[in-house]
């Protein structure tokens, strides 16, 4: 599956924090089996198993370092949470899931995307015509399935840095100060800091090697399968 971007609303004022974009490429898990998911950078499930803001904080409360966004699949949207559309077989068709993003867009809902298998990807641009297409460095690529992982859910990888980042801390770290963070945490982050930005050219060589993984995935996946069969 990969999941392509549709452009986010333009904010009405400039954002008080600054955002940061990432380097380092992130993870979500996606499952419709609440109690096959974990923590992950981005945590996803479909809306209509969300029925009320009561489950949905719980999820939340469930995961509370991960972000938790809500796909979906054409059987409800009781929270009006979701900002994923699932356009697959038995779920929305290409046009279904443009008209649920141009309505999301004009609700003012962010970071939307249009979930899709790459076969569909051109009936999903005819309909919409204003997506990130997959290979494009900002899209995302489901790239491991239940088979692979060994329990109901699929993992994908997130290329895009700016996706939903979180505001960065200001150099003086008062973000963390704030959260009361000690002197020897701040003293220890700040050196992890400045080491990750002596290293941005193997992490960036890091992050290209990652494009491998589907790609290995797919030629050795009966090898994986076996692999998985063989865990305790």
């Amino acid at each position: 599956m990969a999941s392509a971007e549709a452009p986010a609303p333009a904010p009405a004022a400039p954002a008080a924090a600054a955002v940061a974009p990432r380097r380092l490429v992130r993870f979500a898990v996606d499952s419709d089996d609440l109690s096959q998911l974990f923590p992950a950078d981005f945590v996803r499930t479909y809306s209509d198993l969300i029925r009320n803001t009561g489950d949905l904080a719980a999820l939340r409360a469930r995961f509370p370092d991960s972000v938790v966004e809500l796909i979906d699949r054409g059987l409800g949207d009781p929270t009006g949470a979701a900002t994923i559309a699932n356009i697959e077989p038995g779920a929305l068709t290409a046009a279904e899931g443009a008209d649920r993003i141009r309505a999301w867009h004009a609700e003012g809902r962010p970071d939307l995307i249009a979930y899709c298998d790459q076969a569909l990807i051109a009936n999903v641009v005819a309909a919409w015509g204003q997506l990130v297409i997959a290979g494009h460095p900002s899209a995302q690529v489901q790239f491991a399935n239940a088979g692979m992982l060994g329990l109901h859910a699929d993992l994908t990888i997130i290329w895009n840095p700016a996706y939903r980042a979180r505001a960065a801390a200001a150099p003086d770290g008062s973000l963390l100060e704030a959260a009361g963070a000690d002197e020897e945490t701040l003293a220890r982050l700040r050196g992890i800091a400045q080491g990750l930005s002596q290293h941005q050219g193997l992490l960036a060589v890091l992050e290209r090697d990652l494009t491998l993984i589907p790609e290995l995935a797919a030629a050795h996946a009966g090898l994986l399968a076996e692999l998985v069969h063989l865990l305790p």
